[in-house]
């Protein structure tokens, strides 16, 4: 996709989303692109209620392609980041009567991804692929918030035995 697109949207209840992307020829055999994009949700609660369920996000992120000429070996590499702002509400527990309150909060959540792959033939026949991913999410969330970091790495070979049959391993 290359060029530039503007998109957007608008409600009673909620502005977005909103998005911008832009992509171009990067070297001779490849291409990349960028993009941002937003939303504003408004509260559900009735309109004499606490604000406690409203949300906001924005999310970039970029992806880039390159390939050889033919396209025997390609290598693609793409991001994303984003960060939220969680309404919410809940029971949080006290030592006095009534023994509880409720609470009412913004609550964090924000994550980041990159992922990498590489493909092509293999010598004496067949194809590889190679990828790995990076991935990490903070959430603040109550009762309970995490922070997760997930890594995996994936290979596989690809051969044809005979005709009609192909094995895959990784």
């Amino acid at each position: 996709s290359q060029g530039a697109l503007v998109s957007g949207a608008i409600g009673s209840d909620v502005r977005g989303p909103v998005a911008a992307r832009y992509g171009w020829k990067a070297g001779s055999g490849g291409h990349a692109r960028l993009y941002v994009k937003a939303v504003d949700r408004e509260s559900h609660a009735a309109s004499d209620a606490p604000d406690y369920d409203s949300w906001q996000m924005v999310q970039t992120g970029f992806r880039g392609d390159w390939a050889q000429a033919g396209g025997a070996r390609r290598l693609t590499v793409q991001g994303d980041a984003y960060a939220v702002a969680l309404g919410q509400q809940f029971s949080e527990l006290i030592g006095t009567p009534p023994f509880s309150r409720r609470v009412e909060r913004t609550a964090p959540l924000s994550g980041a991804n990159v992922l990498a792959r590489w493909s092509g033939p293999l010598s004496g026949g067949g194809r590889f692929q190679l990828q790995t991913y990076l991935d990490r999410t903070s959430r603040d969330e109550r009762p309970v918030g995490e922070v997760r970091h997930t890594f995996d790495v994936d290979g596989q070979l690809q051969r044809r035995l005979w005709a009609g049959h192909e094995i895959v391993t990784g």
